[in-house]
């Protein structure tokens, strides 16, 4: 019985081990609209609907314009979940979504899923999807108001 234990137990943590090999992966997001090359595109990954749209994004990617190709963005090694994603084009590279005096962007915008929010942003909700497995494709429209 203690071999046959020991062996069951190895087996087990095997399979155990496996599963938590590749927890993360790449995020391709296709980018439309994007219709200039100056600037960076900014994005903000969020796992939690109480911090979303805050300062506590689980993972924070920039990258700038000329060096994108054929509209993808790689957000890599991002940890296998639950997200929802908030991108603007920081057209003028200073590092903040410019909004006029009703706080509404002078910049494009967009959202995980192309959610769109009534009166302001997007619930959390609106914008999840789920991330699980390596090279999963999403696109994001980007609109200027």
């Amino acid at each position: 019985m203690g071999r046959i234990s020991g062996i069951a137990l190895i087996i087990c943590m095997g399979a155990f081990g496996s599963v938590l090999q590749g927890q993360s992966g790449n995020l391709v997001i296709i980018l439309s609209n994007l219709k200039s090359n100056s600037g960076k595109i900014m994005i903000a990954a969020y796992d939690d609907p109480d911090t979303f749209l805050g300062d506590e994004a689980v993972a924070v990617h920039m990258v700038p314009v000329k060096d994108i190709q054929d509209n993808k963005v790689v957000m890599k090694d991002l940890s296998y979940g639950q997200y929802a994603l908030s991108l603007f084009h920081d057209e003028n590279d200073n590092g903040k979504l410019d909004s006029n005096f009703f706080k509404i962007p002078k910049e494009p915008f967009g959202f995980s899923n192309d959610a769109k929010g009534r009166f302001g942003p997007p619930k959390y909700q609106a914008a999840r999807f789920d991330f699980k497995e390596d090279g999963q494709v999403i696109q994001v429209r980007l609109k200027k108001i």
